[in-house]
């Protein structure tokens, strides 16, 4: 074995396999709220030691997609009503304030075809014959992203994408169908034309609706399965 040599083994590459496979069923519901997540038995299943494991696990805990509790273990974190009425208060005040820079920074004209790229693609995946649920939540999501992201402040999104997985959670566990298009598409519509006109105040009001539509509705779920 003199000439033999052997790779190195990435295990950052390894830590964020497994990261993205917890997190996609977290997203997806296949590991339901209050879950408790077996080190063990998901290393065994996945075919790797229990360090990748518990490493995905600590950056879940990290973006309060699972909690560890002393002595008892580490479990899929558990949305209230007050969670979600508190995420999209920030997720308003990240909005208008990226809004706000958008329009300050002349970069209106980056966003519009942006917004309209989103918008064909949510018709495309609710109003399809099989509508895609996950497209639909995908572009609605990119979206509102493009206005974070032309923002041009890195912690910004970052804190904004972090935000956003908590409201995916809930979404995705309570609407399993696409909503309705024609309201969310209307209001998308009327951010879009405010953007247009290059008014704040118009701006500042399309986007406050539309999220607080949006706080009524995940309310609306929530409460239809009893979490208050």
């Amino acid at each position: 074995m003199d000439e033999a040599t052997f790779p190195h083994i990435d295990h950052t590459a390894l830590s964020e396999k497994v990261y993205l496979i917890l997190r996609t069923k977290i997203l997806k519901h296949e590991l339901k709220f209050g879950e408790k997540l077996l080190i063990d038995e998901i290393a065994s299943q996945l075919g790797v030691s229990r360090t990748p494991v518990k490493d995905a696990v600590n950056r879940l805990a990290l973006e309060g997609l699972v909690e560890k509790v002393p002595r008892r273990g580490t479990f899929v974190t558990a949305l209230t009503a007050r969670d979600v009425v508190e995420l999209l208060d920030l997720r308003l005040l990240l909005e208008l304030y990226a809004a706000e820079k958008v329009l300050e920074q002349g970069r209106v004209e980056l966003l519009l075809p942006e917004m309209r790229r989103c918008m064909a693609n949510i018709d495309k995946a609710a109003n399809s014959e099989h509508p895609d649920y996950d497209a639909y939540m995908s572009w609605n999501r990119d979206l509102h992203l493009a206005l974070i992201r032309l923002a041009g402040n890195n912690r910004l999104l970052q804190m904004y994408k972090s935000l956003n997985i908590h409201l995916q959670v809930a979404r995705v566990h309570y609407a399993h169908s696409v909503e309705d298009v024609s309201q969310t598409q209307q209001e998308h519509k009327a951010i879009y034309e405010a953007f247009q006109n290059g008014d704040w105040e118009q701006v500042k009001e399309a986007i406050t609706t539309h999220i607080n539509n949006v706080r009524t509705t995940v309310l609306r779920t929530l409460e239809a399965h009893g979490i208050r």
